[in-house]
């Protein structure tokens, strides 16, 4: 197969590695967008998705404020291998970062349960130590957010529906944040850290087997084996709904001072338990 643009060898996508690069690079800087002059916190879990942020919004913002943030959620055996590589590159890239840990380790957390809270407190970490700065930037990829869509509907989560649109929340202390990886699939992310020549541990959170993300992308990837583009339709289709992205009322937990629906948030629930 050639590549469509230069006629050279295809590797990916119908690309060589040179057009798929400049193809990817192209992607991302469109979902970036515009933030010239803006302090930016960059989500990084030391993970292929959250490097290829990080690398690619250092190359296009070379000038402008940039923190790496990496929420330590006390998994043995997993974290401390990603914060390693978070620390390697952030030196080679000149980047600052700042590693936050959970108060209770994961790890102290049985069951199933131990994604939910994850989820939660990982949520709660980021928009906490990302206040100060612009924009919060993450890693999410096309397969993260048609997984996270699917989720949303299949567990009728009608307020965590709402928040997935861009650009998120809009109350004062929820810092925005962008995806410039949404519409790239995973497969896409990995053959662009690869070619790049960038490495990082690969292994899966031992966790992730006993969620139920994981049930829903067995699932959405097998449907994508038979319809390709599949993935990209949930997204274009819940980007055509318009949906508004307010979060309604809103008050500040009783306890943390941290905006909640509820007089105590999620977060501090999980903590003080």
């Amino acid at each position: 197969m050639k590549c469509e643009s230069c006629g050279k060898p295809a590797v990916v996508n119908k690309y060589c590695k040179t057009c798929f690069i400049k193809y990817f690079e192209k992607e991302f800087k469109k979902g970036l967008g515009n933030l010239k002059g803006k302090s930016l916190c960059v989500a990084v879990s030391g993970g292929k998705d959250s490097l290829t942020t990080l690398y690619l919004t250092k190359k296009f913002y070379p000038k402008n404020k940039i923190l790496a943030l990496l929420i330590d959620e006390g998994i043995k055996g997993y974290r401390p291998h990603t914060i390693k590589s978070l620390k390697k590159y952030a030196k080679e890239w000149d980047i600052p970062y700042k590693i936050v840990k959970f108060e209770k380790p994961l790890d102290d957390i049985k069951g199933s349960r131990a994604c939910s809270v994850c989820g939660v407190l990982r949520r709660y970490y980021l928009n906490k130590h990302a206040r100060g700065f612009d924009v919060l930037i993450t890693g999410h990829n096309l397969d993260d957010e048609a997984q996270a869509t699917l989720m949303n509907v299949f567990m009728r989560y009608a307020s965590r529906f709402k928040r997935m649109t861009m650009p998120l929340v809009t109350h004062k202390l929820f810092i925005k944040r962008i995806k410039p990886l949404r519409h790239l699939s995973e497969r896409e992310v990995m053959a662009y850290f690869i070619l790049k020549g960038f490495d990082t541990p690969m292994d899966e959170c031992p966790y992730a087997r006993s969620s139920f993300r994981d049930v829903v992308r067995t699932a959405l990837n097998e449907f994508e084996c038979k319809h390709p583009g599949s993935k990209l339709n949930i997204i274009k289709a819940y980007d055509s709904l318009n949906i508004s992205n307010s979060t309604g009322h809103l008050s500040s937990c009783i306890y943390c001072n941290e905006p909640s629906s509820n007089e105590v948030c999620q977060a501090c629930k999980i903590l003080r338990n």
